[in-house]
């Protein structure tokens, strides 16, 4: 048997009339809408600008800005309203349409834009004139929360404008000032009490509903980004769940599988992810990884959940898979024929073939809806892949090395369908690689992003170590823990 020594730890004026016809027409849709706009592209000019011109450009042209949110909030709606399920378009889009005297609407609705400019990757600029460049919204956002001196009073409005103002500079990959934004969102959160559901149990259902909803979704950002950058979490599970049943709102299924999302979290200990300040009983520990991992190996059918949700569910599901085994290898010994496969070193590599299967039936436009999160997923799992040709180095040469090589390439694919070729999540994916002499070219365009072939390629490197049997089939809401 061979034993795998463990790893130590790595002024503003009126609209004109055609702008105002246009507004009438996009809040109409954000009623009535079941099809995305054919040809998304977010931004009127090509170069970006600082804070003066920015402001020059909204003050001559607010009814763009203005027609700029109703475009955003109507792609939020279609594509990006089943990630985040905590602002309703048409309530927002009624709030706009009430003038420009709201200002905590209207920087959330300029923060929103660029929130979704960002995950989807929208293009930065485009010859339209009825769309603003994404500098004018950010300086909006940061005009409008000062008049309102936000910092002062804390709503939901303004956590969430410093929500989706942290959702734009993480995917811009701008860390510090998305991990303070990150941080002030949960402050917010916190003066709110929003960790204490019996707080405001006694407002309406629906804004009862709404809370639960924030900070529930605020857990899940939380533990995402901690667990990618290695920073320590503050928020905490708690007792109740929201609904998440929307179709009263137009859309045509329900929202509620998104508790058993956030089950999934609570198996996310932030000592997975970050060095322990305690020793841990490693035989206590060892019977809860694989009490752990067994339940995360379950297959999950989601019945209720669109196909946006259900990506995102499996996907999550297999991340977490992949974090504790980065931990076990830091902490276990571990074996290349385990009788446990969470202790196997072979483990990422069926988790791999999990995942692969998973992305080969998706479409491109429910694996980019989840933007950078998606691609901080698959890095790490990737990633663990290369451990394991760290580990057994003579895998790079052996008859699986086909298996191996098209597993990383798959992975590869993703990265590239989410963040195109400039994707920094794909250049350290390609930097590790070539450091382990296992370099791998990802073409410029790919005919298919998501080919079928995924769920083939990775067949090979299960050759050796035990399969895992597959356990029970469970419903994402199930209690996993």
């Amino acid at each position: 048997m061979l034993w795998i020594a463990t790893l130590s730890g790595r002024g503003p004026k009126g609209l004109r009339i055609q702008t105002a016809e246009k507004i009438e027409e996009n809040a109409e849709i954000l009623a009535n809408a079941t099809t995305l706009p054919s040809d998304p592209v977010p931004t009127a000019v090509g170069t970006e600008y600082g804070d003066s011109e920015a402001s020059t450009i909204a003050s001559r042209d607010s009814d763009t800005v203005l027609s700029s949110y109703h475009y955003y909030l109507t792609i939020f709606r279609e594509r990006l309203y089943s990630v985040w399920p905590i602002v309703d378009p048409g309530r927002l889009a009624s709030r706009l349409a009430a003038g420009d005297k709201d200002h905590e609407a209207n920087a959330l609705a300029a923060a929103l834009s660029l929130g979704v400019i960002a995950q989807l990757r929208l293009p930065n600029s485009t010859e339209s004139e009825h769309l603003v460049h994404k500098s004018v919204l950010l300086h909006e956002t940061k005009r409008l929360q000062s008049i309102t001196d936000y910092q002062k009073s804390c709503t939901l409005d303004s956590l969430l404008t410093s929500f989706f103002l942290h959702i734009y500079y993480a995917n811009i990959q701008k860390l510090s000032a998305a991990t303070y934004l990150l941080r002030e969102t949960l402050t917010t959160a916190h003066m709110l009490k929003l960790h204490h559901p019996e707080a405001y149990k006694s407002l309406p259902s629906e804004e009862y509903e709404l809370r639960l909803r924030v900070y529930w979704i605020l857990f899940v950002t939380e533990r995402t980004y901690c667990a990618q950058n290695e920073i320590p979490p503050i928020l905490q599970p708690i007792s109740e769940f929201p609904a998440f049943d929307d179709r009263k709102l137009g859309y045509t299924s329900s929202m509620s599988g998104f508790p058993g999302l956030a089950r999934l979290f609570t198996h996310l200990k932030s000592h997975y992810f970050e060095s322990s300040p305690y020793a841990v009983t490693l035989q206590d520990e060892k019977a809860k990884i694989l009490s752990t991992q067994k339940k995360l190996e379950r297959d999950i059918k989601c019945p209720e959940l669109g196909e946006t949700q259900r990506i995102d569910f499996n996907i999550t599901r297999h991340w977490i898979r992949t974090l504790i085994w980065q931990y076990t290898i830091t902490h276990f010994p571990l074996s290349g024929h385990s009788e446990d496969a969470a202790f196997s070193a072979a483990y990422p590599a069926m988790i791999a073939k999990d995942t692969l299967a998973l992305l080969s039936t998706a479409s491109a436009g429910s694996i980019c809806a989840h933007g950078y999160g998606m691609e901080l997923k698959i890095l790490r799992l990737a990633d663990s892949v290369l451990d394991i040709l760290v580990c057994l180095p003579s895998l790079k040469y052996s008859e699986t090395a086909a298996g191996w090589h098209d597993a990383l390439f798959s992975l590869s694919r993703v990265l590239h369908t989410v963040g195109g070729q400039k994707s920094p999540f794909l250049a350290t994916l390609q930097r590790r690689m070539v450091e382990i002499n296992f370099p791998i070219n990802i073409p410029q365009e790919l005919e298919s992003p998501v080919p079928n072939a995924w769920v083939d390629a990775p067949k090979a490197l299960l050759l050796g170590p035990p399969e895992v049997e597959n356990g029970p089939k469970a419903n994402a809401n199930d209690d996993l823990g």
